[in-house]
């Protein structure tokens, strides 16, 4: 890449990405998959070995390349079972459990492990990866001093090793933290709160656990939450961790205003808050042994801590994750309390929800000023900030200590347990496989509608509102997989497609055109309302598809056809025949029915501002609105007449 205007011996690169956290190598390692010439720099001279964020879950793993999830499932362990324990003056009891397995279709439970083995995996593959000027690495002890941003791209200038380096870049992409250096650069506001709370976390390998953390032979993930005098009060959390298993745990608990005097040291931060020592390996398991956690033999093992540490939980959203050519993820963006397990999964969506988005762009796919780009923001942050007000609600009535609020959590988490029909929808929501795109601008359906005249034939109305009713039904409140809806797990076709027979996830197959035959009594509705539409066998569907990715100019990569036999219709909630156009991150960008070229490429045209499509535009009637109002307007003109008549026929 070259830039205007800019020395012709300034380095330049298509993208600089600051951070080498698990969100920025994740974003260089989907950039760099994707032909794009990427640069990762990070000030750290090393990783920083810390245990910090450990739990990755279902709906990230699911996105990253095969060999990336198969390391990091060789040196982690996984939680199948999450407990909440209540602990009283009256004893201990398990008020909550939650069986894991079997909830999701991918991936089961959370993979545990420390944030630096997810790091080490993530960059041993990095730095597999063939880039545009040799292999790829991790620029470390490299910093970004300043930079500047026109119309052109970004001027950096970076403190390397070597010296001082300008570098001239078209997209900057910030995932340099929760202190970020260039949000606060851009002047962007990182607005929320900060819990009054102080918590204590360690990882270490225990003994005297008791039943804690194990339960008939697998790993669990404990919330205890305790009342009484001194140190009881307050919760206390624990993630299994890899090493030493199942005795090595991650475990954090709280401390209200009363419970951190004894830690504090007199001192305070630049925000004026009260400074905390760290704590002593023997005092965080003293704490959460009151609070119920383990039995009273608990102890540490001599050696064994890897971690220990006191922090303060803030709750915070940043105004814009976009300024022109700069983009920011991860920490950058948010940061909110660790329960739950959500914050470096946020991240790292983030990076691979941005990441296709600006490959399409820098490789010229996609227009530079069209409308994609900025659906980044839109998709993310509306994720972003119901994820955080969800988790800041849950942190403060965790550590609330007052006793109404005991009772009430306690009863509404015993009421759980006894509806287990809610545990899949509590799982799922924290694998974050619900989350969905549907109100956003890529999020597109393509409906068509037979003519109000002449009304032939009658049963598009009749009986009931006919045909029309049963669209507006099925459009409106009907069992289907939406556009903007994560696509769920099924067996692909393979030997139909000439593909190995495998699973949808881990997803890696780009833009998807998947073709769908629907039922036969369907198709025949169908037909016999829209008098324009063709039904196409299996066979027939595979040939448009074929030929739709060939009008496409290389954005669509794969094409799946589903038989009306295969069971996955029914999962995606099929009836007609249709198509789902799937994006990269396997969120259903179009779902169009009946199954059109045309509205596949008004749609890549439009939505995603693909350059230099073409095809019949006459062939693909306009999308109807999504609800028909003629069915209601007969119907109520029927009713209306018949109470009229009924009304003339009584005795005045």
């Amino acid at each position: 890449m070259s830039f205007d205007g800019r020395s012709s011996e300034m380095a330049t690169v298509d993208v600089l990405v600051v951070g080498a956290g698990p969100v920025g190598i994740t974003a260089a390692i989907a950039l760099a998959e994707k032909g794009v010439h990427v640069r990762i720099v990070d000030s750290n001279l090393a990783p920083v070995i810390l245990t910090k964020a450990s739990g990755t879950q279902a709906r990230t793993l699911e996105q990253l390349p095969e060999r990336v999830v198969a390391a990091m499932q060789a040196g982690s362990v996984t939680a199948l079972m999450a407990r909440v324990w209540e602990n009283t003056d009256q004893g201990k009891a398990a008020v909550l459990s939650i069986d894991m397995r079997g909830r999701t279709d991918t991936f089961e439970g959370v993979l545990a492990q420390e944030q630096w083995r997810t790091e080490k995996v993530l960059s041993e593959y990095f730095e597999t990866l063939p880039g545009v000027r040799g292999r790829m690495k991790i620029e470390r002890g490299t910093k970004l001093v300043s930079f500047e941003a026109d119309d052109l791209g970004v001027t950096c200038e970076l403190d390397t090793p070597a010296g001082k380096q300008m570098l001239a870049c078209g997209w900057l992409l910030a995932a340099d933290g929760g202190r970020s250096t260039i949000r606060k650069a851009l002047g962007l506001s990182f607005d929320g709160e900060t819990m009054d709370e102080n918590f204590l976390a360690l990882h270490a390998t225990f003994d005297g656990l008791g039943e804690c953390c194990w339960s008939d032979g697998i790993h669990t993930t404990e919330v205890g939450l305790s009342k009484g005098s001194g140190m009881a009060p307050g919760l206390f959390f624990s993630m299994p961790m890899p090493e030493d298993s199942p005795r090595a745990q991650l475990l954090i608990v709280d401390l209200d205003e009363a419970q951190s005097a004894s830690f504090l040291t007199g001192e305070a931060d630049s925000h004026g808050r009260p400074l905390l020592r760290p704590p002593r390996d023997d005092e965080v398991p003293e704490i959460a042994r009151v609070r119920g956690f383990g039995t009273s033999e608990l102890r540490v093992v001599p050696g064994s801590v890897k971690w220990c540490t006191g922090f303060k939980v803030n709750s915070r959203l940043v105004e814009h994750y976009r300024s022109d050519r700069v983009f920011l993820c991860g920490d950058a963006c948010h940061c909110h309390s660790p329960l739950g397990g959500q914050g470096m999964n946020m991240g790292m969506q983030d990076a691979l929800n941005l990441a296709w988005k600006l490959a399409m762009v820098v490789r010229g796919q996609a227009r530079i000023d069209g409308p994609l780009l900025d659906t980044y923001e839109a998709e993310r942050r509306g994720t972003d900030e119901r994820i955080c007000r969800a988790i800041e609600r849950a942190a403060h009535g965790a550590a609330s200590r007052n006793p109404l609020v005991f009772f009430i959590r306690g009863s509404l988490q015993r009421l759980a347990g006894m509806l287990p029909a809610l545990h899949g929808t509590a799982v799922r929501a924290v694998a974050m496989q619900i989350h969905s795109y549907r109100d956003c601008a890529l999020s597109r359906e393509h409906w068509e509608r037979p003519p109000a005249f002449p009304p032939l034939p009658v049963s598009r109305i009749f009986p009931a509102g006919g045909y029309r009713r049963r669209q507006n039904l099925y459009r409106w409140v009907g069992h289907r997989i939406r556009a903007g809806d994560r696509l769920p797990n099924f067996d692909l076709p393979g030997a139909q497609q000439g593909l190995p027979a495998r699973r949808l996830y881990p997803y890696n197959h780009g833009w998807m055109l998947l073709l769908c035959e629907g039922y036969a009594h369907e198709n025949a509705d169908l037909a016999r309302n829209l008098s324009s539409v063709k039904i196409l066998s299996a066979a027939e569907l595979n040939a448009l598809g074929k030929e739709i990715k060939s009008h496409s100019r290389g954005v669509i990569e794969t094409v799946v056809t589903l038989p009306a036999s295969h069971p996955a219709l029914e999962v995606l909630g099929v009836q007609a025949q249709c198509l789902m156009l799937v994006r990269p991150d396997s969120h259903v960008a179009l779902r169009s029915e009946p199954a059109r070229l045309g509205s596949v490429l008004r749609y890549l045209e439009s939505a995603v501002g693909v350059k230099g499509l073409s095809w019949d535009r006459a062939g693909c009637p306009p999308s109807s609105p999504r609800f028909d109002y003629l069915p209601v307007v007969v119907w109520a003109s029927v009713a209306a007449a018949a109470v009229a008549i009924q009304l003339r026929r009584w005795p005045r």
